[in-house]
């Protein structure tokens, strides 16, 4: 299954009574990989970050959302960053890196 045809091709034309079997099997097709794929997407995020997206129904759409959420995050946190950088307290016996325990893996 293409899971990922929803996120490469756009959404089919709505089907009328005047859609052929090739374009039904399509647009039958794309409904089932767009559902698998917001499904897939959703199930891997916790309930918390799950309720701070608009209700989408087409995986591009949701996955864009969740694009613009996370540089939104991103910027944000950078701030916070740069604020926690300029207003570090250097201490003689210690590097920055112990005093305020940033960007520190240990």
């Amino acid at each position: 299954m293409d899971l990922d045809l929803a996120l490469r091709e756009d959404e089919p034309a709505p089907l009328t009574d005047d859609s052929t079997p090739d374009q039904r099997m399509k647009f039958e097709k794309w409904e089932k990989a767009n559902r698998m794929a917001l499904m897939v997407m959703k199930r891997t995020m916790s309930d918390t970050v799950r309720g701070g997206f608009a209700a989408c129904d087409k995986a591009k759409d949701f996955l864009e959302a969740v694009g613009v959420k996370f540089r939104e995050s991103e910027k944000a946190q950078m701030g916070d960053l740069m604020t926690t950088l300029t207003t570090l307290k250097v201490d003689e016996n210690k590097n920055c890196c112990q005093t305020q325990r940033i960007g520190c893996s240990h």
